[in-house]
């Protein structure tokens, strides 16, 4: 397993890491009974479950992008490729919109992770790696 692979799977579980960080926040507010503006817009009705639902999305794309990146980081599971790939796509635009908020530190962190690990893993070896898991044939069908 190339190197690339192992360190944008490290930086992919920091990532998970801190969302799932957000997503324990969400569900410590919520029982605490504390409602933010930055949830929900307007209150009444079934606004009060906005924050739980969030926080269990959340567990659930980074709990699977934590094992996706784990099994990358240790080299076991080329299956994580794919988790971790689509969640730095989403994560480039994401970026963008926390500039706009002037939550510059934030996006430049966002931006340069997803940019970094998009970068080792659409590497030569790294593709290689990832491609050869469907290699099925022989050598002698190589030729």
């Amino acid at each position: 397993m190339p190197a690339t692979v192992r360190y944008a799977g490290i930086i992919a579980c920091v990532q998970a890491v801190a969302g799932i960080a957000y997503a324990v926040l969400l569900l410590a507010r919520q029982v605490l009974g504390e409602r933010g503006a930055d949830i929900v817009s307007e209150p009444g009705g079934n606004a009060g479950w906005v924050a739980t639902g969030t926080a269990v999305f959340l567990l659930i794309v980074f709990g699977g992008v934590f094992a996706g990146g784990l099994g990358l980081a240790r080299g076991t599971h080329r299956w994580g490729r794919g988790p971790v790939i689509i969640l730095q796509i989403i994560f480039l635009p994401i970026s963008f919109s926390m500039f706009g908020a002037g939550a510059w530190p934030l996006g430049v962190v966002t931006l340069v992770s997803a940019l970094a690990i998009l970068v080792l893993l659409f590497s030569p070896a790294a593709v290689h790696w990832a491609a050869a898991a469907f290699d099925t044939a022989g050598p002698e069908q190589r030729r």
